[in-house]
C-alpha cells in the first residue's frame, strides 16, 4: 500500500518538477467591507509569450502590506477552467470574495496559482496578483451640496417661496443595502428655523439621496445657513451653505409730481418697485398731518412684473399744512418695503374786503387779504384801474403773505366826475379769484366851494401786515420840485428885501485898445491890363 501511494506521488510529481513558471497581469482591484462580500469581474491577461489549450485556477493565498499570509478570505474564480487562451489575451472572469469580521481595514493582494497547459503538454504555472482594499465603513460620499431649484449652484441667494434642494452622492461598497438618516436645516446663527428629515437605503454605486427646504413666504429677509446632515451607525457626514433669504421685491424710490398743491386738490405719487420675480402684490398709501395722526389710507392691488415698474396713484390734500405721505409694499401678511415722502397742502387766500378812501382827485384802495394757513405764502396779485378804455393804472404784485389779515394799500389819482372800474385777482400755484367793484369822485359845485369825501373805514383783525403803494412816481416827483423851488423864490425875495443898499460910484470908461501895429490901411485892389495884341519880343 506505502509503496502504490509513492507512485502516485512520484507521478504527480514528476511534472512539476519540469514545469515553467510566469504571471498573468491584472489592473484591476477588489475594494471589500471586513465581515461582508464583494462580487464582480476582473480582467486577466496572458502576459506570457505562449499560447495555452487548457489553463486551471489551482488555488489563492491572502498577503497583508508585509507580504505576510493571512486568514480571514475566502474566493471564488468563475469558471476556473478555461482553454485556449493565447499570447497577449485577456479574459474576463466573474469572482466572489469574502471576509471575517476580525479581518482588519487596510491593503491585502490575493495571490492566485493557476495551472496552464500548451498544445504540446508543457505545463505552466502561474501566478496572478489581485490587489484588495479591506474597509470598515461600507459607504463612500462621492459627492455633497445644495442649490436653490431652478437656478445655477453657485448661486447665493433665495427668494421667499423657493426651494432649497440638499443632495449627495453615495457609493455602498456592501452587498445589502445601508440604512442612512439625511436631516436638512435652515439656521438663523444658532438657531435651527426649520429642517427635513428623511431616511434612505443605500445601495450601489451612485446613490442620490436629497433633502428639499421650501423657504416661506413670511420668513424675514436676512443671511441664513443651509447645514446637511448625512449619518449611520458608522459615520456622519456633514455639508453647510450660507444663503441670503430675500423675497426679490423692493421700493426703489417714491416721488411726487407737485411740492405744494392747493387744499381739496390731489397730487400724483410716484412709486417704483424692483422685482425679481412675476408677483401679486399690494400697495398702501396711508396720510399722516405733521402731528403724525392718519388722515386717510388707500390700498391698492397691483400685478407686479420681473424687471422694473412703475406705478402711479393719486391723494388728496384734505387739509392745510405738511402732509406725509407713506407707501407700504406687501404680499399678504409680509411686508416687503416702505418709503415715504410729503408735501405741503395750502389753503387758498381770499380778498375778504375792498375798501375806497377818496380826497380831492386821489384815490387810495384798501385790500383786505386773508391768508388762512398757518405758515407764510407766497402769492400774486393783479389789479387794473379804468374808466372806458382808457387804464389808469395797472401792475402786477409778488407778495409773502403772513398768517392772518394783510393790508395793501394802492394810491393813484383819478379824474373827478367819471366812474372808475376795477379788476382784482389774486392767484395761488396756478388758481386766480376775481374781484370788481367802481367808483366816482363828483365835481364840485363851484371853485369857491371844497368838496370833502368822507373816507370810509374798515375794521381788520389782529396780525395785519400793510403794503402802500403809489399812483406813480412822476406825481410825488412834481410835487417835491414845487415845495422846493418854491421854498427857493421866497429865500431869494427875503434876500433882496432886507439887504443894506450901497451908494453907486461913476466908474470911468476904459480906452479903447490900439492895435500894436498901427492904423490899419485897406490894400488896394490890384488892376489888370488887357492886351490885344501879344507884345513883340525886343531884340
Amino acid at each position: 500500500m506505502k509503496k502504490a501511494l509513492l507512485i502516485v506521488l512520484f507521478m504527480i510529481m514528476m511534472p512539476l518538477a519540469s514545469a515553467q513558471f510566469g504571471e498573468f497581469t491584472t489592473e484591476n482591484k477588489i475594494i471589500v467591507v471586513a465581515g461582508d462580500s464583494s462580487e464582480g469581474s476582473i480582467i486577466l491577461t496572458n502576459a506570457l509569450n505562449s499560447d495555452f489549450k487548457v489553463v486551471s485556477f489551482i488555488k489563492f493565498i491572502a498577503l497583508d502590506d508585509n507580504n505576510k499570509e493571512v486568514q480571514g478570505f475566502s474566493f471564488e474564480l468563475i469558471p476556473d477552467k478555461t482553454g485556449e487562451w493565447r499570447r497577449k489575451e485577456n479574459k474576463t472572469f466573474y469572482y466572489k470574495l469574502t471576509t471575517n469580521e476580525s479581518v482588519n481595514g487596510g491593503s491585502y493582494t490575493l495571490e492566485l496559482t493557476l495551472w496552464g497547459f500548451t498544445q504540446t503538454g508543457d505545463l505552466y504555472i502561474i501566478t496572478s496578483r489581485i490587489p484588495v482594499e479591506v474597509i470598515e465603513k461600507p459607504l463612500k460620499l462621492l459627492d455633497i451640496g445644495s442649490y436653490v431649484e431652478g437656478k445655477p449652484q453657485n448661486i447665493s441667494y433665495v427668494l421667499n417661496g423657493e426651494t432649497i434642494v440638499a443632495y449627495a452622492h453615495i457609493k455602498n461598497f456592501k452587498s445589502s443595502p445601508v440604512m442612512i438618516n439625511a436631516t436638512a436645516q435652515l439656521l438663523k446663527g444658532d438657531k435651527i428655523i426649520m429642517e427635513n428629515k428623511k431616511t434612505f437605503n443605500v445601495s450601489g454605486n451612485n446613490y442620490l439621496v436629497k433633502n428639499e427646504l421650501k423657504i416661506p413666504y413670511n420668513l424675514p429677509e436676512g443671511e441664513y445657513k443651509v447645514r446637511y446632515i448625512l449619518s449611520y451607525p458608522e459615520e456622519t457626514f456633514t455639508f453647510s451653505k450660507d444663503y441670503f433669504v430675500t423675497f426679490g421685491v423692493k421700493i426703489s424710490s417714491i416721488s411726487l409730481e407737485a411740492k405744494n398743491i392747493l387744499e381739496g386738490e390731489n397730487n400724483e405719487v410716484y412709486i417704483d418697485v424692483i422685482s425679481d420675480r412675476n408677483l401679486n402684490a399690494e400697495i398702501a398709501l396711508e396720510l399722516f398731518d405733521s402731528n403724525e395722526s392718519l388722515l386717510t389710507s388707500i390700498k391698492n392691488n397691483v400685478k407686479i412684473a420681473q424687471g422694473s415698474n412703475r406705478f402711479t396713484f393719486n391723494v388728496p390734500a384734505p387739509i392745510p399744512g405738511k402732509i406725509k405721505v407713506k407707501a407700504t409694499l406687501s404680499y399678504g401678511d409680509v411686508v416687503l418695503g416702505e418709503a415715504e415722502d410729503e408735501f405741503l397742502s395750502i389753503a387758498f387766500p381770499s380778498i375778504e374786503n375792498i375798501t375806497i378812501v377818496t380826497h380831492d382827485d386821489v384815490a387810495i384802495a384798501k385790500l383786505e387779504i386773508v391768508n388762512p394757513n398757518n405758515f407764510e405764502i407766497a402769492s400774486k396779485v393783479m389789479y387794473s384801474f379804468y374808466v372806458g378804455d382808457s387804464v389808469l393804472k395797472r401792475e402786477k404784485l409778488e407778495l409773502q403773505l403772513k398768517k392772518g389779515t394783510n393790508e395793501i394799500e394802492i394810491i393813484l389819482k383819478v379824474p373827478l366826475g367819471e366812474v372808475i372800474n376795477y379788476e382784482i385777482y389774486l392767484e395761488e400755484l396756478g388758481k386766480r379769484t376775481q374781484k370788481t367793484g367802481s367808483f366816482k369822485i363828483e365835481l364840485p359845485p363851484s371853485t369857491t366851494t371844497t368838496t370833502t369825501v368822507e373816507p370810509t373805514t374798515s375794521s381788520t383783525a389782529a396780525n395785519t401786515t400793510t403794503t402802500h403803494i403809489g399812483d406813480n412816481e412822476e406825481n410825488n416827483t412834481g410835487k417835491a420840485v414845487l415845495v422846493v423851488l418854491l421854498i427857493t423864490i421866497v429865500l431869494i425875495a427875503a434876500y433882496i428885501m432886507y439887504s443894506p443898499k450901497e451908494s453907486k460910484k461913476r466908474k470911468r470908461p476904459k480906452p479903447k485898445r490900439k492895435s500894436p501895429l498901427g492904423r490899419f490901411k485897406r490894400p488896394k485892389i490890384p488892376k489888370f491890363r488887357e492886351f490885344k495884341n501879344i507884345p513883340k519880343k525886343k531884340s
